[in-house]
């Protein structure tokens, strides 16, 4: 029987929920960001945070692993790049090969061009309309 177990991506806005079975993903939820402590998780919780104020309700836990940026095998990435960012890559060259370019509608709308591991270029625009044409945003910069 294959292992469960929980990926949390701590976001900007929400918390973003996957749970799977061995390497096949079973389910995924939002959740708003946690405001008390969370209960602990009967199996082991993966951990990729973007907002630090909210790694506390998870640090005691003793099932949770923390991911960093460091960890992700991506080149020419700055310090304040992402790690919500930098697994999407990673995870799109893992599924599609490289070059790749991953679109990200979050907080802020993300455009990341990666060709062989390295990053060759981004464009980012805060969506601050929800009808906006993310095209026209991204040529009209």
């Amino acid at each position: 029987m294959a292992s469960v177990w929980t990926a949390l991506v701590i976001g900007n806005s929400r918390l973003h929920w996957a749970e799977f079975s061995g390497d096949r993903l079973q389910k995924t939820w939002d959740a708003p960001h946690a405001n008390q402590d969370q209960p602990q998780l009967q199996h082991e919780l993966w951990i990729a945070s973007v907002v630090p104020s909210q790694n506390q309700f998870w640090q005691a836990d003793p099932r949770a692993h923390w991911l960093s940026l460091e960890q992700v095998p991506l080149q020419g990435m700055y310090p304040t790049f992402g790690i919500d960012r930098a697994l999407a890559l990673w995870g799109a060259i893992q599924t599609v090969g490289s070059p790749v370019l991953v679109v990200d509608a979050g907080t802020a709308l993300t455009f990341t061009n990666i060709v062989m591991g390295q990053e060759e270029g981004i464009a980012v625009r805060i969506v601050v309309q929800i009808n906006l044409d993310p095209i026209s945003i991204f040529f009209n910069r």
